[in-house]
C-alpha cells in the first residue's frame, strides 16, 4: 500500500510535514521559494551578506529526531501517531533504488526492521548509502551549488546527537558537512560533555573532523540555545572554552531578538540582547569569543588519532525484530571511546569509512589531500562491517607502521556483496585469528 500526505498550507515545523528532502522537485520548489528571491539583494552578496545557513534539515525531522514512530500523519491532527517505525522516504524510491543498488527492494523492505537472513546487513547497508547519497547531494548539494554561484557561502548545522538520531535524520553526516564551507553544529543547553553527559562531545568533533580532514578554516556553532534566561556571562565562558578545545572557531550565538514578547520569550532561550540585564557587559565577552576564535584559527589541528565513526555497523544495528535499538553495542563503545580519550587529554579526530578511500600513507601515517592533519593511530569502536576498500587501506597502514586498535568487535563483514571473504581476510591479516 502506497499513500503520498496531502499538500499542507499554514503548518509550523512542529505541526506537519516536512519538505521531501531527497526529492530534486521538491527541493527545487523549495530553493525558489526561499532562497532566489533574495537575489534582489544581489549587489550585497558576498560583501554585506556572507551566506546563507540551513538550520537543522534531515531526512526526517519529525520522525527521525523525535520518535521512532510515524509522526504527524493527518492535517486535522498533526499529533496524531501511528504503531510501528518510519523509514526515510521519497517519491519514486524503488525506481532510484533499483537504478543504483541493482535490484528491487519492495519485496525485501520488511529487511530494514526484521532479520530476514544473510541479506539482511547489505540490505540495510545499500537502504541507508540511497538516502544518505540522495539528501546530501540533492538538498545540500544543490543548495551549496546555488550558494557558490552567488559568491556565499553555505554554513549551517543539522541534529547531531546523540549517533542513533543522527543516523535517523542525516544518513552519513560526514557527507553533509562536507558541502558545508564551515562545517557546523548546534550546542544546545548548559554543560560540558562527561563521562554522564558524553553526548555533548559527538556534534563537536563531527564538524571540527571534516573541517581539519578537508583543511577547511572554520568550524561553525549556534551556541548557548536552550540554556535559559538565568544563563550567566560566566556559564556561556565555560561552554564556550568547551567548544573551543573541541575545534569550535566561529560562534553565532542563539538569539538576538529585536522583541521576546510572547512566545519568542520560550523559543530556546536566553536572548543575547539588550533584554538582558547584563547587556551593557556583552561587549567584552563578544570580543572574548572574537579573540578565542582567531587563536583556533590559526595554525591546524595536531592529533595523530583518528576513531573510525561505525556508521555502517549503526546501519545494520538500529533496529531488530520490529524494535528500535536506540543505543546499540557499537554506539555505546564510541560514546565511551569519545569521552575516555579527552578525560586522559588525548585528542583525536572523527574519520568516516568512505574518507579512508581518499587517504595515502606516508611513513605509516595517514594523510589526505586537503589536509597538513597525519594519523598514525586509528581506532575501531564496535565496527563489524566496512567496506573492502576502508579494509584494505587500513591494512595498507598498518603494514606501513601504523597502528591500528580495534574495541569490540572487529570487522568481519563486507557492506558490498561479493566482499566479505576479502574483507575477513584482510581483517585476520591486520588482527589475527
Amino acid at each position: 500500500l502506497f499513500w503520498e500526505c496531502p499538500v499542507a498550507a499554514k503548518v509550523t515545523f512542529f505541526d506537519a510535514y516536512y519538505l521531501d528532502t531527497m526529492n530534486e522537485e521538491a527541493v527545487a520548489a523549495f530553493r525558489d521559494l526561499a532562497y532566489t528571491p533574495h537575489d534582489r539583494f544581489a549587489a550585497d552578496y558576498g560583501k554585506t551578506i556572507k551566506g546563507v545557513f540551513t538550520d537543522e534539515p534531515g531526512l526526517m525531522i519529525h520522525d527521525g529526531f523525535f520518535k521512532v514512530e510515524a509522526m504527524r500523519t493527518t492535517l486535522q491532527n498533526p499529533q496524531r501517531t501511528l504503531p510501528g517505525i518510519a523509514l526515510a522516504w521519497t517519491r519514486d524510491f524503488e525506481a532510484k533504488f533499483r537504478e543504483l543498488c541493482g535490484y528491487d527492494i519492495r519485496p525485501l523492505l520488511i529487511g530494514l526492521l526484521y532479520d530476514i537472513g544473510p541479506t539482511t546487513h547489505k540490505l540495510r547497508a545499500d537502504y541507508f548509502r540511497a538516502i544518505s547519497l540522495w539528501y546530501s547531494q540533492v538538498y545540500h548539494g544543490r543548495l551549496s551549488l546555488w550558494c557558490r554561484e552567488r559568491n556565499l557561502e553555505y554554513i549551517g548545522h543539522t541534529l547531531e546527537e546523540p549517533l542513533f538520531n543522527q543516523v535517523r535524520t542525516q544518513g552519513n553526516q560526514t557527507w553533509v558537512l562536507s558541502l558545508m564551507d564551515r562545517p557546523g553544529l548546534d550546542y544546545l543547553g548548559h554543560g560540558v560533555g562527561t563521562a554522564a553527559n558524553p553526548v555533548r562531545i559527538l556534534s563537536c568533533k563531527c564538524a571540527a573532523s571534516v573541517a581539519h580532514i578537508q583543511g577547511k578554516a572554520r568550524v561553525m556553532c549556534e551556541a548557548f540555545g536552550g540554556s535559559g534566561h538565568g544563563h550567566s556571562l560566566l556559564d556561556r565562558r565555560l561552554d564556550a572554552n568547551f567548544m573551543a578545545v573541541l575545534g569550535v572557531n566561529m560562534f553565532i550565538p542563539h538569539a538576538f531578538y529585536y522583541s521576546f514578547e510572547g512566545y519568542r520569550k520560550t523559543d530556546w532561550p536566553p536572548t543575547e540582547f539588550l533584554h538582558q540585564p547584563y547587556w551593557r557587559m556583552y561587549r567584552p565577552f563578544a570580543d572574548y569569543l572574537g579573540r578565542l576564535s582567531y587563536i583556533q584559527a590559526q595554525g591546524h589541528h595536531v592529533s595523530g588519532t583518528a576513531i573510525l565513526n561505525p556508521l555502517k555497523t549503526m546501519y545494520i544495528s538500529m533496529f531488530h525484530e520490529g524494535q528500535a535499538i536506540k543505543d546499540p553495542p557499537c554506539q555505546r563503545l564510541h560514546t565511551q571511546l569519545s569521552e575516555l580519550m579527552l578525560a586522559l587529554h588525548y585528542d583525536y579526530d572523527y574519520l568516516d569509512d568512505t574518507q579512508l578511500h581518499q587517504a595515502t600513507v606516508e611513513g605509516g601515517r595517514l594523510k589526505f589531500p586537503a589536509s597538513e592533519e597525519t594519523y598514525g593511530l586509528v581506532m575501531l569502536p564496535g565496527a563489524k562491517i566496512m567496506s573492502s576498500a576502508a579494509m584494505s587501506k587500513l591494512l595498507e597502514f598498518f603494514e606501513a607502521g601504523g597502528k591500528v586498535i580495534a574495541l569490540g568487535d572487529v570487522p568481519m563483514e563486507a557492506d558490498e556483496r561479493g566482499k566479505d571473504e576479502a574483507l575477513a581476510d584482510m581483517t585476520v591479516a591486520l588482527f589475527g585469528k
